[in-house]
């Protein structure tokens, strides 16, 4: 509950809803054969946030765990000594995508009040911290796994 507070913007509470698709992949969008988008597919994951909780790098560029045989679904775990067992995808490849991406939004959102408080969001200094928030407050193991860290990303 303390971290509502450090975590939820006051001045963004009054913002739109969004709809997030949740599993957004090349597999989930229709393009023609120019590469015009013309259907996203595959909405069982989809679900309407307050705008503020939208602010996040797509799954492919998250800040998940990855286990030390890189399977997609984690086991959210401790080994003897309190840390968790899974390391996060932080590779050079991966922090250098971020990047990437953030530019990209940094540019769509020039001129759109919405998108560009979206921009921020996404490049502030605790976007990390707010992406293991909210993670923590809609999934129990994660919820699970950062008690056992204090509430530190490993």
């Amino acid at each position: 509950m303390d971290l509502i507070a450090e975590y939820l913007i006051p001045s963004l509470d009054q913002s739109s809803c969004v709809l997030v698709h949740g599993d957004l992949s090349t597999e989930n969008i229709i393009i023609d054969q120019d590469f015009n988008v013309k259907a996203i597919i595959n909405l069982g994951f989809a679900e309407k946030i307050p705008f503020q909780l939208s602010a996040c790098f797509p799954n492919f560029l998250t800040h998940d765990f990855q286990t030390p045989h890189d399977q997609v679904e984690v086991e959210y775990g401790n080994n003897t000594d309190g840390h968790l067992v899974c390391k996060p995808k932080n590779t050079p490849t991966m922090r250098r995508d971020r990047v990437f991406y953030l530019q990209c939004v940094k540019e769509l959102s020039e001129g759109d009040p919405m998108l560009e408080e979206y921009y921020q969001l996404l490049a502030s200094k605790d976007e990390i911290r707010r992406y293991w928030w909210l993670m923590a407050a809609t999934k129990l193991k994660v919820h699970q796994a950062m008690a056992v860290c204090n509430w530190l990303r490993p």
